[in-house]
């Protein structure tokens, strides 16, 4: 049957990283060994994988509201999931937590872990924030603009068709990394508390296999 909708095919980072052979699954622990994972018999592993993404970008940002919605993971050879991260559904306003979030996403990890399934973290991003380029980019949150830009009212709809082409002009965009890689504000120093504070909450989670600290930047320019 199809995919429910929380749930969307990845190859490439998961898998072109590595060429492995063998199957584990998140039960046991797995360990690196140079280029490959290997599980606790020194078995190396294959990572199959899928995104638990779409409505992770926008509110509530909890694409997963039954566990049951994974429960068919196994059966199609699933034995990784990418689990998106946003900025914004954790700190909305600066140094204000959500820390309900925090406890979605451990259990989102632990109903994978009993399936058989790791999760790698991945804090993503598209064009930004949600309300930058026209209201179509995700990830970091609207203090994390830079004062000089003016925040966008939120679309993710269908007017944002093009966003990953839309964002190639949108100076304001390019503006908001800019400042971002200069700490302007503060925001960088705000970002790496925020990585603190997810190492200190699932560094020992198992089945949380890795984190993905920043999908797609933009490049500093």
């Amino acid at each position: 049957g199809a995919a429910p909708r929380a749930l969307t095919g990845y190859a490439g980072g998961l898998l072109a990283c590595v060429l492995l052979a063998g199957v584990a699954r998140a039960e046991a622990p797995l360990r690196a060994d140079g280029p490959r994972l290997r599980d606790r018999d020194g078995a190396v592993v294959i990572l199959r994988g899928m995104n638990v993404a779409i409505d992770a970008k926008v509110p509530p940002f909890r694409p997963v509201d039954d566990p049951a919605l994974l429960d068919a993971l196994p059966r199609w050879g699933v034995n990784v999931v990418r689990l998106l991260f946003t900025w914004e559904a954790y700190e909305p306003e600066r140094e204000r937590y959500d820390e309900s979030y925090l406890d979605y996403i451990a259990g989102l990890i632990e109903a994978s872990r009993a399936r058989g399934v790791w999760v790698i973290l991945d804090l993503h991003q598209d064009a930004f924030s949600r309300f930058s380029v026209a209201g179509c980019g995700e990830g970091f949150p609207r203090w994390a603009l830079p004062p000089d830009v003016a925040p966008q009212q939120p679309d993710n709809g269908e007017n944002c068709t093009t966003w990953n082409v839309q964002m190639i002009a949108d100076q304001n965009m390019h503006r908001a990394w800019q400042a971002f890689y200069a700490n302007e504000q503060g925001v960088r120093d705000r970002y790496l508390a925020l990585l603190e504070r997810l190492a200190a909450r699932f560094g020992q989670q198992p089945g949380l296999i890795g984190f993905d600290m920043l999908n797609e930047p933009w490049g500093d320019e």
